[in-house]
């Protein structure tokens, strides 16, 4: 169970758990008759102490529930190919974007080329091999590997990319480029996992969303 969820439960359990004493305390004096020697004032005055216990309560566990909601990251990996480039370069990249409220602090990052686990040190050199493998226009280009190591933040609204290559076609045609590097990224896997400011833990794997011109 997550540690979110677990936090919730126990939560949603105490809360249970005073009702259902209440509820107990009530049916218990029913039977006993204890209410026939009670004021109607101690009643009333009972009655409102534990609405106002239940609500304080109640309202304490919606605010905490709240406050996490508010700082909760969201990260979300995406691959882009395009040859917009105002030098004529065409571009892929992989990026990371946070949609979320709070920043994400990385605990992990695994990466795969072609199911080939690789190392964080190695992924310059293994990211350079696997792309002009694959593409082998890109040869002689600019490539980036940005590892996202244990610790680092990646803030609300913020864009980081991951692993990137950019080169200046000589008689390649977008067209046929672009077939290669859709090949290229089926075979990217990358998972993220993090954790907010209160330490709930999530995950983000790599799927294609898209890869536009």
């Amino acid at each position: 169970m997550k540690d979110k969820d677990f936090q919730l439960s126990i939560s949603g359990c105490f809360l249970s758990g005073v009702l259902l004493f209440s509820l107990g305390l009530i049916v218990g004096v029913t039977i006993t008759g204890i209410w026939e020697s009670v004021s109607a004032n101690d009643l009333i005055a009972s009655a409102i102490a534990l609405l106002a216990l239940t609500s304080t309560l109640y309202f304490s566990w919606s605010q905490r529930r709240h406050n996490r909601l508010q700082v909760k990251p969201h990260l979300i990996i995406k691959s882009n190919f395009s040859s917009r480039s105002p030098e004529g370069y065409f571009s892929f990249f992989l990026k990371i974007h946070n949609y979320g409220l709070g920043p994400a602090i990385i605990k992990k990052t695994s990466l795969w080329l072609d199911s080939k686990a690789i190392a964080h040190k190695n992924e310059y050199k293994e990211w350079i091999a696997f792309a002009c493998k694959y593409v082998p226009e890109a040869k002689g280009g600019n490539f980036v590997s940005e590892s996202a190591y244990p610790a680092e933040v990646i803030d609300r609204g913020q864009t980081v990319t991951y692993l990137a290559f950019s080169f200046k076609p000589k008689d390649a045609a977008f067209i046929d480029v672009r077939d290669k590097v859709v090949d290229l990224a089926k075979l990217i896997q990358l998972e993220i996992v993090y954790e907010d400011n209160y330490g709930t833990e999530f995950k983000s794997p790599y799927k294609m969303v898209s890869t536009n011109a």
